[in-house]
């Protein structure tokens, strides 16, 4: 389950990253999901790429770009702009840019016995709601998704190329967004579904978490922030953009 990914995701990094300091400064990692910033890794190694790889980063950030200089990440010779460096934040020059949504690997909702990734506190905590299976996280397929067109498959973290950056969930961001269609269309947050809570998928609520942004982080106008298409309702079956949201009244 996440402790398999996580495993996985730290043998990669410390094969193709050139990691000779190993299980020293590239320990194992509890707690951590890294289907979120990381799915890039498992394609990477299939591919026999060097990592880190710049391709998997946005032109415009600036700061993970810098990280992935992971010797100077490592002493910590970017200050405050970066988190900071112990063995186990020696995976942010490895991450991307780039997230993708819970749905692709994780069940819509808490039901039928079975739990579920949701949002925590803040942006970027995660917890598990329901019963913990073995098999909660992954198998998900194309298959699932309705409307490939209308639903968000990855996002950049913030909007970047419009003006002042904004976080990905401030109302006023606008980004190229991929769609399950493979399509890439500027999207504004403010015009996209609210979501709900996959914790409570009959309940008319709609997920929401905190921000307040590290001096990395694109900054936003609100400190409470709206899922969005983070949590699509209905997750693959959902709609993000273009139509009214499904009806989730009926699941159990």
């Amino acid at each position: 389950m996440v402790e398999a990914a996580a495993d996985q995701a730290v043998d990669i990094i410390r094969r193709r990253g050139d990691r000779a300091d190993g299980a020293a400064k590239m320990p194992r990692i509890s707690d951590w999901i890294p289907h979120i910033l990381y799915s890039h890794l498992v394609l990477q190694d299939y591919m026999a790429q060097r990592l880190p790889e710049p391709v998997v980063v946005c032109p415009e950030d600036a700061h993970r770009r810098n990280w992935q200089d992971w010797r100077r990440f490592d002493a910590g010779e970017f200050g405050n702009m970066q988190p900071t460096p112990t063995p186990h934040n020696s995976r942010w020059p490895y991450s991307s840019s780039y997230q993708t949504v819970p749905a692709t690997f994780a069940p819509d909702a808490v039901r039928m016995g079975r739990g579920t990734l949701i949002q925590g506190g803040d942006m970027n905590s995660y917890l598990i709601a329901g019963p913990r299976t073995q098999d909660m996280l992954g198998g998900r397929r194309l298959s699932e998704v309705a409307f490939p067109s209308q639903k968000v498959q990855m996002h950049d973290e913030a909007a970047r190329h419009n003006g002042a950056a904004r976080i990905f969930a401030d109302p006023d961001a606008v980004q190229p967004i991929l769609h399950f269609d493979q399509s890439v269309r500027l999207r504004k947050t403010a015009h996209a579904n609210r979501g709900f809570k996959p914790e409570a998928p009959r309940s008319v609520l709609f997920t929401t978490f905190t921000y307040f942004a590290q001096p990395w982080e694109a900054p936003s106008r609100h400190a409470t922030l709206i899922g969005h298409y983070r949590w699509t309702r209905g997750g693959l079956q959902g709609v993000d953009f273009g139509g009214g949201e499904v009806d989730t009244s009926m699941w159990r």
